[in-house]
């Protein structure tokens, strides 16, 4: 018999909750009406999505009026920097984003800064932490918005997005911070950190794809980045996804409320992780900060083999991981994110991230460190390098 997958790319996509798929088909059922119609099955899903709503605003320290529903993340990070022009100001705009952005956040800059923007990319130590002095800098330059992910999603590295924040609030600049990553394995609240636009992602929390939310702050700057209907303020026109709503809401609540146990328990598994994976490799080296971090997330690399060669042999063996790094034209290209700490980009090619989540078993780690050491074996054996 062959024994169950061993998934541990829970930073990609985490698998929806029991409890959160439940929701979401009575949801399905019970509302069918469209929000915005006046009948009493439009007024009813209207409710519905008013009460997930006022949830998630809850849970986050945010009034309901600033949450606006969007497809994910990376429709959040798009609105958040390209609608966030001040009103009346003409010419280029000058924006700021860490170098370790997720693509949604980088590569929507670089179009930014293709079309005649000024965009300035804040550099990161060894360690993958934003360098401060860098930022003190670029922000005695003016920047209209800044923006800058709570923790990296290839890494882990937490970022110190309360120090940005309360800068960025004293300087008089909008304040972007993609919290994808954190909600559920950290410590995050907007009373903590006020920044003025907060992106995150359903399926991140055990939630369902195809769901995200904007967090807009009092009366900060935004645009449509599409014409359509009135939903979500005007901000995000398009029939609302009553049930997908529902369900991050549900996520949300249940990740939020186990915090404090699910957070010592990851931690736990990331360390007893890490320490079979140096018995079979004791080459092996960490990548990121080995104390600011998730409590989930390990990147590590194997010297001088290659990553994408790891992945598929670990994929062969049942053991699901990532590379971090991103096909583009059949071309492997090495992490961004590595590269911006300092990696060579043979360095960056050999180097897998490992995502894991509370249900992780004893036996599904000896499963894995027994994985690793047959790929390793074999592949040494062959002398695959990248």
């Amino acid at each position: 018999m062959i024994p169950p997958r061993v998934y541990l790319d829970h930073n990609a996509a985490t698998f929806p909750y029991p409890e959160v798929l439940e929701e979401m088909a009575h949801v399905q059922r019970a509302y069918p009406g469209n929000p915005s119609s006046l009948h009493r099955e439009g007024r009813e899903a209207r409710g519905r999505l008013d009460e997930a709503r006022e949830k998630i605003a809850s849970l986050l320290g945010a009034l309901p009026t600033e949450i606006l529903f969007t497809s994910g993340a990376t429709e959040a990070n798009n609105l958040a920097l390209r609608g966030s022009r001040r009103p009346r100001t003409m010419g280029p705009r000058f924006l700021a984003v860490s170098s370790i952005e997720h693509p949604s956040v980088g590569t929507c800059a670089r179009s930014l800064a293709a079309d005649g923007h000024r965009v300035e990319f804040l550099p990161v130590d060894s360690s993958c932490r934003l360098k401060l002095d860098e930022f003190e800098a670029c922000l005695a330059r003016g920047p209209e918005l800044v923006s800058v992910m709570a923790a990296s999603n290839e890494t882990g590295t937490l970022q110190p997005v309360e120090h940005v924040a309360r800068r960025c609030r004293e300087a008089g600049v909008l304040f972007h911070v993609d919290a994808t990553q954190v909600f559920g394995r950290e410590s995050f609240d907007l009373s903590r950190v006020p920044a003025d636009y907060l992106s995150a992602s359903g399926h991140k929390i055990h939630g369902p794809r195809g769901i995200g939310i904007l967090v807009r702050r009092g009366r900060v700057p935004l645009s449509a980045l599409f014409a359509g209907g009135h939903q979500e303020l005007g901000f995000r026109p398009g029939t609302e996804n009553v049930a997908a709503a529902a369900g991050f809401a549900c996520a949300l609540e249940l990740v939020t409320r186990r915090l404090a146990e699910r957070r010592v328990h990851l931690a736990e598994l990331r360390l007893a992780l890490l320490a079979s994976l140096r018995e079979v490799s004791p080459e092996l080296i960490l990548n990121g900060d080995s104390k600011e971090t998730l409590p989930n997330t390990l990147n590590v690399r194997f010297p001088g083999l290659s990553a994408e060669t790891l992945v598929l042999s670990l994929d062969l063996e049942g053991i699901a991981v990532s590379s971090g790094s991103a096909c583009s034209s059949g071309a492997i290209e090495p992490s961004n994110t590595l590269l911006a700490m300092g990696l060579s980009k043979r360095a960056a090619l050999s180097s897998l991230r490992l995502s894991l989540e509370e249900d992780l078993t004893p036996e599904e780690l000896a499963r894995t460190a027994s994985a690793f050491r047959r790929v390793l074996e074999r592949l040494r054996g062959r002398n695959v390098r990248t």
